[in-house]
């Protein structure tokens, strides 16, 4: 669930991947931010800055696999926005608070207004995510 900024680890499990059982594969998903990932803990402090400088918007951050973090973000000024400037504004915005390297690990922004939420596949997507396997 979305609530103001929050940030969640994936970690892999031997028995995450296709056709296994969801009560297995929700052992692998372990919740909250640890010291041992400083680039996912970068790009949520990136996320704590956005949410003071712009009140009401919402995000998430998490780690999709060893070499990929998952960022969404939303923000109603995204409305009526094209989706080529929220990125440009959002990556300048996130690169400018975390470094070169963390930024790399970025996989996918998924930045939306509230009202595109139901309708957005990348949305759905990244709700529903799974760790991959390493």
């Amino acid at each position: 669930m979305l609530g103001d900024f929050t940030a969640r680890r994936i970690i892999h499990s031997p028995h995450s991947g296709v056709g296994r059982r969801k009560d297995v594969m929700d052992m692998a998903t372990v919740s909250g931010i640890t010291d041992n990932d400083p680039a996912l803990r970068a790009i949520r402090d990136a996320l704590e800055a956005y949410k003071r400088q712009f009140p009401g918007s919402k995000g998430d951050a998490y780690r999709r696999n060893p070499g990929s973090i998952r960022v969404k973000i939303i923000d109603d000024r995204f409305a009526g926005m094209s989706k080529s400037r929220r990125h440009d504004e959002e990556w300048d915005f996130l690169g400018a608070r975390a470094t070169e390297d963390n930024m790399a690990e970025v996989s996918s922004l998924v930045l939306l207004p509230t009202n595109e939420l139901e309708s957005s596949l990348a949305n759905m997507e990244f709700e529903g995510a799974r760790p991959t396997q390493a």
